[in-house]
């Protein structure tokens, strides 16, 4: 194995053990099922149209209860597109691809003031 792979080995692990599991036990408030959902979106359906994913409950694994489809307006078509800005959706994109809700929170940058 080379240094270089080691080093991606390392690093991997280093994520796996110190932060995925301190990200479990939180809970989502807020926005943030709402971006999550969007992120979920485009990884699965590759479009940011939230009607069906609002409509078959998408956020069940990362939300509990019912989400308020508030956070969107229509299109034309009867698209539901999201109220927010959606800069952060696709940079957590990845992150919920790899680990669903915990993945995301990972690639997250925390404000260290919370």
């Amino acid at each position: 194995m080379t240094g270089e792979r080691r080093q991606v080995l390392l690093y991997t692990c280093l994520l796996l053990v110190f932060f995925i599991p301190a990200n479990f036990s939180r809970k989502l408030a807020g926005d943030e099922p709402h971006y999550l959902l969007i992120a979920h979106s485009l990884v699965f359906d590759g479009d940011i149209d939230l009607r069906n994913n609002y409509l078959e409950k998408h956020y069940a694994g990362f939300y509990p209860g019912d989400l308020p489809d508030y956070h969107v307006k229509g299109g034309k078509h009867g698209e539901w597109y999201p109220s927010h800005d959606i800069g952060l959706p696709p940079l957590i994109a990845l992150g919920y691809w790899l680990g669903g809700q915990r993945g995301s929170i990972t690639f997250e940058a925390e404000d260290p003031g919370r």
